[in-house]
């Protein structure tokens, strides 16, 4: 019998696909590589698609094991290392805007929304 996989996870692969093909893996060369820009945007997406502010995103990573697999996240992000992905213009608002879009789109057909 298959198991039946949730839609957090879902969303969060396909959140985690899109970033990757249009972010940079890292926002910077000498950056300290804890964490990846795609990773840590695809937090963003799934923090809004949950409505959770950054310290309950923190908290709900902490929690979903299978959510932390599908971003191959080896530690979950504190809440300011998701926070200044967005704050620090890390990612432009256009290719922000343009990914929640894309993965919007994504996440209905998919069913999930």
């Amino acid at each position: 019998m298959s198991q039946r996989e949730s839609r957090y996870v879902t969303a969060t692969k396909i959140a985690y696909h899109l970033t990757s093909q249009v972010l940079p893996k890292y926002s910077h060369a000498k950056s300290p590589h804890h964490f990846e820009l795609p990773q840590l945007a695809a937090c963003v997406l799934m923090m809004f698609y949950l409505d959770l502010s950054y310290r309950d995103m923190e908290e709900w990573l902490l929690a979903t094991d299978k959510v932390c697999q599908a971003l191959s996240l080896s530690r979950v992000p504190d809440c300011m290392s998701s926070k200044k992905v967005g704050q620090k213009r890390q990612i432009t608002k256009r290719h922000f805007l343009e990914l929640y879009t894309h993965w919007r789109l994504r996440i209905m057909q998919a069913s999930l929304l």
